[in-house]
């Protein structure tokens, strides 16, 4: 049996990612403190009509961070999924979930370490499409029970091609 694989809107949502991306960057290290902001890049490319390749690196108070994601739509699954590496923690992050259309707005969740304890938590992502060359991106680690904003960036799109 040949299977060809199908091309969904998701897959077309992935490849309005591409592009070379700045982004302002917050990080929220401790409740009630100001968070850090630093300034860094993320280069987006479609890795044939299913996938995007997220290339992201800062400079946060003199330590390099880089890293890495993964996004693609599964058909069979019917969801979104994505996948997170960096530079500066030892753990590949798992994540699915779904599109929203009415907000524009891609949200992830998965099981995976608290970088700080090792830990598994729950963790939530949103990212908000505003326009053709603006999105906003929020991660949320759970502990005990509530969900807490660890990082916000914002992107602004600086060229098409990465």
């Amino acid at each position: 049996m040949n299977h060809q694989p199908i091309l969904t809107p998701g897959h077309l949502l992935l490849r309005e990612k591409a592009g070379l991306w700045s982004v302002q960057c917050r990080y929220f290290m401790q409740a009630g403190a100001d968070p850090i902001e630093v300034e860094a890049v993320d280069r987006v490319r479609s890795l044939g009509p299913f996938w995007s390749i997220a290339e992201f690196k800062a400079d946060m108070v003199g330590t390099s961070i880089e890293g890495c994601a993964m996004t693609g739509f599964d058909p069979i699954r019917n969801c979104f999924v994505a996948t997170w590496v960096d530079s500066v923690t030892p753990y590949l992050y798992q994540f699915e979930g779904t599109y929203d259309e009415g907000s524009h707005t891609l949200t992830l969740q998965g099981l995976n370490p608290d970088p700080n304890t090792g830990e598994m938590r729950e963790y939530r992502s949103r990212e908000t499409f505003i326009g053709g060359d603006s999105r906003i991106f929020t991660l949320e680690i759970k502990r005990e029970q509530s969900f807490f904003r660890v990082l916000e960036y914002h992107y602004k799109r600086t060229s098409t091609s990465p």
